[in-house]
């Protein structure tokens, strides 16, 4: 049987149990407490290592891509192709007709070559001429003595230099006549140079009146970049390219934009947009409405701390300081891309380091 004084002493030693470890309860918390916001109330954040993305959300709507125009230069075309039918980019979709211009310049040609042969056999007849002319004042020559033996010497170099003077005269006749037949022929092969028509893209060819056309058979997302949205994709803007994931609750299921491009702002005081090139396979309606999430920076294992242990910072040269835990000595570290929330560090501090903020 338990005496009065035993279940005294039993009490007292239960009471001294609960107080003590009431007492290690409180000072863990209060322990830990310190040790997340220091004796004087800073926090301590600790530099982590892993993957890391900036991105964007926007709101986008589905584009349908303008039709392109298909140039001819003015010509007149023979098409190859027909109204509806598919087409790709660079495929030949017709030549130029033959113009009138190149029929005028064929019958040019054509007198210009009658009129040379003309030209070369009166030529013929002309030398024919000066060389009988040649061997009457020879025969001449070979009957005349005495005084008038002089007279006829001097007839025969006479037509002897008449026929060399015609000579140069008919070969420089004939080299014109040629050089001109040369000119008609290359600008009759450029105008008879039948110019080739090719798609601008990938789609439908139409004729839109007399105007033709290639309807891509392409889409687009399409969203405007707030003022603040506009200046980080600015900031972090590389020649990488960007991509993006496409969600459209009344659409297909979500899908990846494997190229998406950022036309920033110009003078006509237009938003920037961001724009994604939907992939061939989508099958989607102009004016759909969804959500554009376009990564724009992206690393799988960097260092991280938290953006509000950083002080002094210097956006241009990206330097900054923390202050290590546990002292107040000045760390001074070199920052990467942020996100507001937590900032990649790039030098000047390891993982596991632990800093005021």
């Amino acid at each position: 049987m338990t005496t009065p004084h035993g279940r005294t002493a039993a009490l007292l030693g239960l009471a001294v149990v609960v107080a003590l470890t009431g007492w290690l309860a409180l000072h863990h918390l209060v322990g830990s407490s310190a040790h997340a916001t220091g004796a004087d109330g800073p926090r301590v954040t600790t530099v982590t290592s892993g993957p890391f993305s900036i991105g964007l959300s926007l709101k986008a709507s589905v584009t349908r891509q303008d039709p392109h125009d298909v140039s001819t230069g003015g010509r007149d075309i023979e098409w190859s192709v027909h109204d509806g039918e598919q087409v790709y980019r660079g495929q030949v979709l017709g030549r130029s007709r033959v113009s009138p211009a190149a029929q005028r310049l064929r019958a040019r040609l054509e007198d210009a070559r009658r009129d040379r042969a003309t030209q070369r056999d009166l030529a013929v007849l002309e030398l024919a001429d000066a060389d009988r002319d040649i061997r009457t004042v020879r025969r001449n020559l070979r009957h005349v003595d005495g005084p008038g033996r002089t007279n006829a010497e001097e007839a025969v170099d006479a037509a002897r230099d008449a026929r060399r003077k015609l000579v140069i005269r008919l070969n420089q006749d004939d080299a014109e006549s040629t050089d001109a037949i040369g000119t008609l022929t290359r600008r009759l092969a450029q105008a008879r140079q039948r110019h080739r028509v090719v798609a601008p893209r990938t789609g439908i060819f139409r004729m839109v009146g007399e105007r033709p056309v290639v309807t891509a058979d392409q889409y687009t997302m399409t969203a405007a970049l707030a003022p603040e949205e506009a200046y980080r994709a600015r900031l972090l803007e590389s020649d990488s390219a960007l991509s993006g994931q496409v969600r459209i609750p009344a659409g297909p299921t979500d899908f990846t934009c494997a190229s998406v491009s950022i036309a920033h702002a110009g003078q006509n005081s237009d938003p920037a947009r961001a724009v994604c090139v939907v992939p061939r396979q989508v099958r989607l309606v102009h004016d759909l409405q969804g959500t554009l999430e376009v990564t724009l920076w992206h690393s799988d294992s960097q260092l991280l701390l938290d953006a509000a242990a950083i002080e002094d910072y210097d956006p241009a040269r990206q330097i900054g300081y923390v202050t290590l835990a546990g002292s107040s000595a000045r760390q001074r570290i070199t920052a990467g891309p942020s996100d507001g929330e937590q900032v990649v560090v790039l030098d000047g501090l390891r993982e596991g380091d632990q800093v005021q903020s």
